[in-house]
């Protein structure tokens, strides 16, 4: 599901989120195997079990989380040594009117330099924002401000180094630049195989010179 390497660690050891299978590798750089997280084939809610994850990011000091995920409902948070920490989040009590801390689809996670954490609420086309301890502090709608209607659903996201949060949409099919308020700066994109159009676009990077870059 998504393949990442950790921006702090001068080792760049290579993460594997294998989503269908409950588990999440990582690798040296070489593609030695040094660490799984979960059991193989195993769903579930706990230190070492997931239910479908999905994506992961790093404060500086090594702490980390893991958007737990397709069939899970929650941020998981562990340290530098794979210890866990904590958890927060659960399903919506009401499926139709789905509040803060409440999960469909936890299908990515970013972190701000501030320690924020910026997570992706596919099924509920928002973003939610916490604090490092799980604290709820907002969350903004991804449809687009000129229909708020749309249902959108956002794929992946990112916080680039001059902390814009980048979103990649994979329902509308488009990549959208927010600031780390929620306000929408600009988009692009459209249906289509075409140069600049999109088909479920779903996972985002960018390099040292600042080009982004989208695996569909």
């Amino acid at each position: 599901h998504k393949i990442k390497i950790n921006p702090h660690d001068p080792l760049k050891h290579v993460w594997i989120f294998d989503d269908q299978l409950h588990v999440i590798y990582r690798f040296t750089h070489d593609g030695k195997l040094v660490h799984t997280l979960g059991q193989l084939g195993v769903r579930g809610r706990g230190p070492n079990t997931f239910d479908r994850p999905t994506n992961i990011d790093w404060f500086p000091d090594g702490t980390y989380f893991i958007s737990d995920g397709y069939g899970g409902t929650r941020v998981a948070k562990f340290d530098k040594n794979d210890k866990f920490i904590m958890d927060w989040g659960g399903p919506p009590k009401d499926a139709a009117n789905p509040g803060p801390n409440e999960f469909n689809t936890v299908h990515s996670v970013a972190v701000s330099k501030d320690r924020r954490v910026f997570v992706a609420d596919r099924g509920h086309s928002r973003i939610q924002v916490f604090d490092e301890n799980g604290k709820f502090l907002f969350m903004f709608s991804t449809n687009p401000a000129s229909s708020p209607t749309t249902r959108s659903q956002p794929y992946d996201h990112i916080i680039t180094d001059d902390q814009f949060l980048w979103v990649v949409d994979g329902m509308l099919n488009r990549v959208v630049k927010y600031d780390l308020t929620g306000k929408e700066l600009f988009s692009w994109g459209s249906t289509g195989g075409q140069p600049g159009q999109l088909n479920g676009g779903h996972q985002l990077t960018f390099d040292q010179e600042g080009n982004l870059y989208i695996a569909e």
